[in-house]
């Protein structure tokens, strides 16, 4: 929304008194055509494949009325805060939502949007659509105008050099190479045809909507000549500042392709406007962008309403939001309409004794598993994966057919699990991927077998493709629960998914498992099932050990991907997701420049390619009792690498009054088989027991990093190390440091 003044100043709600022309509904009679019965209301989140994002409510407004039909609501996730308009254009299933009312900028954005593919699962990619400020120069940029948006830097990203200069430290993004294939097939049809915004326009509103072109002048004032009047408008302005412009021969919108700066902070200055501009190469400024091209594949559009200086043109804003409201309609009706199946329904299994083979089998989902992972680790960001997308090991096991298994192997806190997280994101968008996958947890008793892998690969096999459940119900109808249970679990799902990987249904279906090592139970006889032929592909993730080395070994046909040897892609991973941790901590603590640049200077030069030392450290920032005037004096404390971070966390730890008893805890943490909460830990531990609830939260905030929340993502690791190097008591409840 850089650019721009904020709607509401002034102005009627977007539900004025000259709405967009109706919309069909799903109530709809569909004899016109409009509206096709044959498809209905989409019964299924997972049918929607597009997300329309606006930040104002006259751009969803204008959004809304570029539908061809609305759809009835369906179900949100549970956390998920967004509001939506279901819609269809041409096939495609929309999903348009809003940011909340004055909350803009890049961090807003992403947070909606991360809603939204919690709750439609099947986005594949983003649309952020609605008004923003243009930048004359390279362009003859014209009010009304559309920006598309083939380039996006954040501008307000960057460090202080010699002589006060900033040097813009923001990695430029650029569109998904779906939506720029789209981009490219629409702006070569309109090298033969004029765009059809206009009519589009014509058709979607009335006449008199304030969303068709005003009569208001367009008017551009000289970059150091700034806005004087008390008043909005600019009737008061010298018009000897005006730079002459030859009218345009039609009042049809250009289209122009080029760099969007994206920033937190609307542009309302001509002169700084030009200096970022020049060095960005930019021709638009707006708020939202950045925050979206690291979560999905997005493409920002917008419709010109200002210049990007103190002269704000609010009369232009709903017709710029129209405008870039018709692009994308345009757009989106180039882009291939996909048939995604409806993958995690389980309404489609057939009946009574399906359902309740699919209820025995459920030991967990792991869906639910990688959003958790995700969500404990602050989210996933995808400049901290997409190296491995132009990575040699990895095109050749997508791309060789011969090529079973790609084995991702690295030190601890290398980003492995994220790593896979955002491998399944990209697969998932692909058309025809079937994915089934499962993150092994040391500290989760039923994520840490064979047996639990092979339930939750069967379980997405099946909601995705509920004919294969013939495979497990052939034995749960005689055994029933206990086949997923008893001593011969292993053997009967290892031959169950042994038959549902032969069927031809599988061909192509790709296996993913995170964490070997951490499948403490069986783990090989699941490294035996993964190196046996097979008609599908597998990937799966480990630490450097020889015993998993040993077994994987006896494949042929596989690609061992080290990060150890992909220090330099691993290394600019570590510092965008450096960089996204530090806006995030400037955000939170109100960190002056020089602050951040300093945090970040210091996590860049420490953190040795391990993101886990970064989200340590940061976790330790963002601590409430270290202000912004102990940031730089804390920072200095923390040594680089891991094994001298836990030392120094232990020592901090022992240093505290109630160091017994946090040792305690965290022994205890470290050998029970679930999260526990803390009214179990009390009745555990007898130390623990006369104290109030505040004192027990207060003594498991001074165990750190080591116990987080009920994820407890962090005392494995922990236990692990000083395993390695101390002695932990457990009969006794008690860890010694000497």
């Amino acid at each position: 929304m850089n650019g721009r003044r904020p709607w509401h100043e002034g102005h009627t709600t977007a539900s004025s008194s000259h709405p967009p022309k109706r919309r069909k509904t799903a109530h709809d009679d569909p004899e016109d055509g409009v509206y096709d019965s044959r498809n209905g209301s989409p019964a299924s989140n997972n049918q929607y494949t597009i997300a329309w994002i606006c930040a104002l409510p006259i751009e969803m407004a204008a959004a809304r009325a570029m539908l061809d039909d609305i759809h009835e609501d369906l179900p949100r996730h549970t956390n998920d805060t967004n509001t939506y308009t279901l819609g269809g254009i041409q096939g495609h299933n929309i999903v348009i939502a809003c940011l909340p009312i004055d909350q803009y900028g890049t961090n807003n954005a992403a947070s909606v949007l991360t809603h939204l593919i919690r709750t439609f699962p099947s986005i594949r990619l983003g649309l952020m659509v609605g008004i923003g400020g243009g930048v004359l120069g390279k362009v003859d940029m014209r009010l009304g105008d559309v920006v598309v948006g083939t380039r996006v830097v954040q501008y307000d990203l960057g460090k202080t050099i010699g002589d006060g200069q900033i040097q813009r430290t923001a990695i430029p993004k650029s569109p998904h190479h779906l939506l720029g294939t789209a981009v490219s097939s629409l702006q070569a049809r309109h090298e033969r045809d004029s765009s059809r915004i206009l009519l589009i326009l014509e058709e979607k509103f009335d006449e008199d909507s304030p969303y068709r072109r005003p009569t208001t002048a367009d008017r551009l004032f000289s970059s150091t000549y700034e806005h004087t009047s008390p008043s909005p408008s600019c009737d008061g302005c010298d018009r000897s500042k005006l730079v002459p412009r030859n009218r345009r021969s039609t009042d049809n919108p250009v289209i122009h392709y080029g760099t969007i700066a994206s920033g937190n902070q609307v542009m309302r200055n001509g002169i700084q406007r030009d200096n970022i501009a020049r060095q960005l190469d930019a021709i638009c400024f707006e708020m939202e962008a950045a925050g979206l091209m690291d979560i999905l594949p997005c493409l920002p559009i917008r419709g010109i309403c200002d210049y990007s200086d103190s002269h704000k043109n609010k009369e232009w804003q709903r017709y710029a939001a129209a405008a870039a409201a018709a692009y994308t309609r345009e757009l989106v009706a180039v882009l291939p309409v996909v048939d995604v199946p409806n993958p995690y329904k389980l309404s489609s299994v057939q009946d009574d004794g399906d359902k309740q083979c699919m209820k025995d089998l459920r030991e967990t989902d792991p869906r639910d598993d990688k959003t958790r992972i995700q969500d404990t680790k602050g989210g996933l960001l995808r400049d901290s994966y997409r190296w491995i997308l132009d990575n040699d090991d990895f095109q050749q096991w997508r791309d060789n057919p011969q090529s079973q298994l790609l084995w991702i192997k690295g030190d601890p806190g290398k980003g492995k699990t994220m790593l896979l997280c955002g491998i399944i994101d990209e697969l998932e968008k692909e058309p025809g991927n079937r994915l089934s996958y499962f993150f092994c947890q040391a500290t989760e008793a039923r994520l840490s077998n064979a047996t639990a892998v092979l339930r939750g690969l069967i379980y997405l096999l099946v909601v995705q493709q509920p004919s294969l459940i013939s495979h497990v119900r052939k034995k749960h109808d005689h055994a029933g629960k206990q086949l997923f249970e008893d001593g011969n679990a292993w053997e009967a799902l290892s031959k169950i998914l042994a038959a549902m990987l032969n069927d031809p249904i599988s061909d192509g279906a790709i296996l993913i498992v995170d964490a070997l090592d951490e499948c403490k139970t069986n783990c090989h006889q699941l490294l035996d099932f993964i190196t046996k032929p097979s008609r599908v592909k597998w990937i799966v993730s480990s630490r450097n050990w020889p015993d998993i080395e040993e077994k994987l070994d006896n494949l042929e046909q596989k690609v061992r991907l080290r990060l150890e040897l992909n220090k330099d892609s691993i290394s600019k991973a570590v510092n965008n997701y450096i960089g996204y941790k530090v806006n995030r901590l400037a955000g939170l603590k109100k960190y002056d420049k020089e602050t951040g640049d300093a945090v970040q200077r210091h996590l860049v030069g420490n953190a040795d390619g391990t993101f886990l030392w970064v989200a340590l450290v940061c976790q330790e920032l963002a601590d409430p009792k270290v202000r912004k005037r102990h940031t730089l004096g804390t920072l200095k404390s923390f040594p680089p690498g891991l094994d001298p971070l836990y030392k120094r966390m232990v020592e901090h730890m022992s240093d505290s009054k109630d160091a017994d008893r946090c040792k305690e805890i965290l022994a205890l943490a470290s050998v029970v088989y679930r999260p526990i909460t803390l009214d179990e830990l009390k009745a555990l531990a007898q130390s623990l027991e006369d104290l109030d609830q505040d004192e027990l939260e207060e003594i498991i905030d001074s165990c750190g990093s080591f116990l987080q929340g009920c994820a407890q993502l962090n005392v494995f690791q922990y236990v692990e190390w000083i395993d390695d190097q101390r002695q932990l008591n457990v009969n006794q409840h008690r860890i010694r440091i000497t």
